[in-house]
């Protein structure tokens, strides 16, 4: 494991942690970053982090914005097409839209 993959994945980590503290279900990620997110985290979000986040703290919503990079772009997409849990996320260009949409009352709600 790479330094940029353990500082990654300590970053997530953090994050688990402050929504445990804080009782957060809903996350609004940044992927704005040109380089992609390496396939060893995609995967180890996918099989790993999402699905704990889930079972832990109740996970259910996130917004992701998107960069502009193609590559990046759809290393992001790659998570959620692969995704095997019952999260609802979408992807935005801008923040506030992602901000608001996090922010909708869901049926679930």
């Amino acid at each position: 494991m790479d330094s940029s993959e353990t500082e990654l994945r300590a970053i997530y980590e953090h994050i688990l942690g402050a929504m445990r503290r804080y009782e957060v279900t809903a996350l609004l990620i940044k992927h704005t970053q040109p380089q992609p997110i390496p396939a060893v985290l995609r995967l180890w979000l996918l099989e790993n982090w999402i699905p704990r986040a889930m079972r832990e703290v109740g996970y259910r919503r996130c917004a992701i914005v998107e960069t502009a990079d193609t590559a990046s772009r759809s290393a992001t997409r790659e998570i959620g097409s692969r995704l095997n849990q019952p999260l609802d996320f979408a992807y935005f260009e801008d923040p506030a839209e992602a901000e608001a949409w996090l922010l909708r009352p869901t049926s679930a709600q």
